[in-house]
């Protein structure tokens, strides 16, 4: 049986992960994040207070854009019959939809269609495991946390960010080297970064805005403010 490492424990990682176990179905899937849950990019926090009171601190909704929906139409399906995406029936201020484009949100925080994919991939996940090298070895890759864990697989999917990929010790330095365009074009991947910040209210506070979401183009620091029960369709 084939056994494949996936390394981050994001949306791209999930789908390949799922992906890969509807595609053969004798296959081993471990799935390692450095994060102590799963999500990346989709990740969701829950109040220390109250575990059922959350706010998403990635991704804020899903737009279906009529130019995706030939090609994507069975994914956005699938999480609609999972009841993962519902439709956005509450005003995103300032959003630059098409007349065709379809917002939707995610009841349980943007995090679960992350975990619906993670649960339909069969893996083993491990968190707080942050890949530190890789190693040929015998026609197997020998990897190895920064905790001193390891283990030995087939194949590894890299889904990192590049400045976390380039760190990366053992034989990682000499097989990007080896082609000087595949490194030149990771190089040149630019990141911009953003800080989101979650505020929990007591319950029983009225937030009465009319938009559930909203774009602020005219301020130096703040760049979107959304108000996540009322974005989700939740009186409290």
């Amino acid at each position: 049986m084939s056994r494949v490492l996936v390394v981050g424990c994001g949306c791209t990682g999930a789908l390949i992960a799922a992906l890969l176990r509807r595609n053969k179905k004798l296959i081993n899937i471990t799935m390692w994040d450095k994060s102590k849950g799963a999500g990346g990019r989709m990740s969701t926090s829950r109040s220390p207070q109250d575990n059922s009171c959350t706010a998403d601190l990635g991704c804020q909704y899903i737009t279906q854009h009529s130019s995706y929906l030939n090609k994507h139409s069975s994914y956005y399906e699938e999480l609609k019959n999972a009841s993962i995406l519902v439709p956005l029936n509450t005003e995103i201020e300032y959003a630059k939809n098409n007349e065709n484009d379809t917002n939707y949100v995610t009841p349980a925080g943007v995090s679960s269609i992350v975990k619906y994919y993670i649960k339909e991939s069969q893996c083993c996940s491990s968190y707080q495991m942050q890949l530190d090298s890789i190693v040929k070895k015998e026609g197997s890759w020998m990897v190895k946390a920064i905790d001193g864990s390891e283990g030995v697989f087939d194949s590894v999917v890299l889904t990192i960010p590049v400045p976390q990929l380039f760190l990366l010790q053992g034989d990682m330095p000499s097989i990007l080297s080896a082609s000087s365009q595949v490194k030149s074009n990771l190089e040149e991947v630019d990141y911009s970064s953003r800080y989101a910040l979650g505020l929990f209210f007591d319950k029983g506070v009225k937030l009465d805005e009319p938009w559930s979401g909203k774009y602020v183009n005219d301020h130096p620091i703040f760049r979107f403010i959304a108000i996540d029960n009322k974005k989700r369709g939740q009186v409290e």
